[in-house]
């Protein structure tokens, strides 16, 4: 009895199990290019929400003068820092030394603190300062200030975007929105910064943060206890 021929079928057989290599070559590609896409637009999803965080207005009513100082003008003492708002000593500085400061000497009516610019980091650093000075006039520096030093770095370099900036604007309750936009889109405050940082050079200022009591630089602004000696020799305690 002749044999059937088993040639045909086991040629169908290969090619039935190389197509099935193939489709699940190609379904494992796609399932791997799916995840990189979706893992990116987790990623871009996550930074948007870390720069708006909760998108609830911070608190916090305007200071008692516009702009970027704060305490009684007729202070005996006045601290100045030259700072930087993308420099992460000058953000290691306003945890914990400034706010320290602000408390136990400014908002008791003691010094005059004066924020000032000194660009060291980026082009992008002039739109932050400019921005600070934009909610500034309208009384809110310090409330942008913060949110500015909080949301460090968070994007990178577009972190202090045109674009980021405004959206900063939006979670500060009471500022004026249209003329904050204007202001940062026109850069009204860019030679301010580019004046304050010539004074800092005058005075011998070669990074961020620098730290002035009564226009003479300290050794270590970055130790709080320092700062808190000088304030009080300056003071006469």
């Amino acid at each position: 009895m002749a044999k059937k021929s088993t040639i045909g079928k086991q040629s169908s057989e290969g090619a039935v199990r190389a197509g099935s290599a193939g489709g699940l070559s190609r379904n494992a590609l796609l399932l791997i290019v799916t995840g990189v896409v979706l893992a990116v637009a987790l990623i871009i999803i996550l930074q948007q929400t870390l720069l708006r965080g909760s998108n609830a207005a911070v608190s916090g009513g305007p200071a008692t003068q516009a702009g970027s100082e704060a305490g009684p003008a007729d202070a005996a003492v006045t601290v100045a820092v030259y700072s930087d708002f993308q420099c992460s000593h000058c953000k290691s500085y306003m945890q914990a030394v400034e706010s320290s400061l602000l408390r136990e000497f400014v908002d008791t009516g003691k010094v005059r603190y004066d924020y000032r610019h000194f660009i060291v980091i980026s082009r992008e650093s002039y739109d932050a300062a400019n921005a600070s000075e934009c909610a500034g006039e309208q009384g809110f520096f310090w409330p942008y200030h913060d949110l500015l030093f909080e949301q460090q770095g968070l994007q990178g370099r577009d972190t202090v975007s045109k674009t980021n900036l405004k959206v900063l604007g939006k979670r500060i309750a009471g500022l004026d929105l249209s003329q904050f936009d204007a202001c940062v889109d026109t850069g009204n405050y860019v030679e301010q910064v580019y004046r304050e940082m010539q004074e800092g050079k005058d005075k011998g200022v070669t990074g961020t943060p620098a730290v002035f009591v009564n226009d003479k630089k300290l050794d270590n602004g970055q130790d709080y206890q320092q700062v808190k000696a000088a304030i009080e020799a300056a003071l006469g305690n």
